[in-house]
């Protein structure tokens, strides 16, 4: 008998041969949207918040006499009288925190860049001076008024509703006191050529030459000899001007060492 013969297996199937993957074509980001100087649209939700012009929030109720718009504060001292009181002592006060001045400084610098109200040409509200005070009744007449009027107001001070205040810098931390809240200011404080501000001689600030508004109560100066910073109130004490001057010269310094 012959031998018994193995029938031919059919080959075994190959996985058919593998494609390369080839990853979807990615979706193009959506550009990135350009900051305003005025803080319209940094919230893509909310486009108007912490923009130029927007009423304050309020963290408390508002204290007014009538509950709506009336100054409160007719039966308490003065401010003038508040202030001689405290000018009175007679040595200096060590800090318990051990800070030092330049605390204060740096929190009026700081508050410049998120908050600020204008006063009104009207609704004046004069502060009572104090009978022979050194600085502003040293005759003693007893009439002196050191002049004051309320700020701007949005809505409210009727019968609807209370009086509410604006915001004219933008509420964002963004250094609006160094580089403007307007698109005018920023120009101005620009020297359009590597990214560098303005400065003046012996690397300060510039001089207001722009005639841009500038807070200048005392006008002991005229207003070409203040200096122009991104907010109008840079000017009102040396130590302000210094930190001022301090992150011009340090945004000068930064773009010195980074590449465009």
């Amino acid at each position: 008998p012959s031998a018994p013969t193995t029938a031919a297996r059919p080959p075994a199937p190959q996985p058919p041969a593998s494609k390369p993957v080839v990853p979807p074509k990615p979706t193009p980001a959506a550009p990135e949207p350009r900051y305003s100087f005025n803080g319209l649209g940094n919230n893509l939700l909310h486009t108007d918040w912490g923009s130029v012009k927007v009423a304050f929030l309020r963290m408390a109720p508002a204290a007014y006499a009538d509950g709506k718009s009336t100054m409160s504060g007719a039966t308490r001292p003065s401010a003038r009288a508040v202030s001689n009181a405290i000018d009175a002592q007679s040595g200096s006060i060590p800090n318990n925190r051990r800070l030092t001045d330049m605390v204060y400084v740096f929190g009026q610098f700081l508050d410049h860049d998120i908050t600020r109200t204008i006063a009104t040409t009207g609704d004046a509200q004069p502060i009572p001076v104090p009978t022979s005070d050194p600085q502003f009744d040293p005759t003693s007449t007893g009439t002196a008024k050191i002049p004051f009027t309320r700020s701007t107001f949005a809505g409210g001070a009727g019968a609807t509703g209370v009086r509410q205040q604006n915001n004219w810098v933008t509420s964002f931390i963004d250094g609006s006191q160094i580089y403007g809240s307007d698109g005018d200011r920023a120009k101005a404080l620009r020297t359009m050529s590597g990214g560098l501000l303005k400065t003046s001689t012996g690397n300060m600030m510039p001089f207001n030459t722009a005639g841009l508004a500038n807070d200048n109560d005392a006008h002991q100066v005229a207003d070409t000899q203040l200096f122009l910073a991104g907010d109008v109130r840079a000017n009102e004490n040396p130590g302000l001007i210094s930190i001022h001057t301090l992150f011009v010269r340090e945004h000068n310094r930064l773009r010195g060492t980074t590449p465009m």
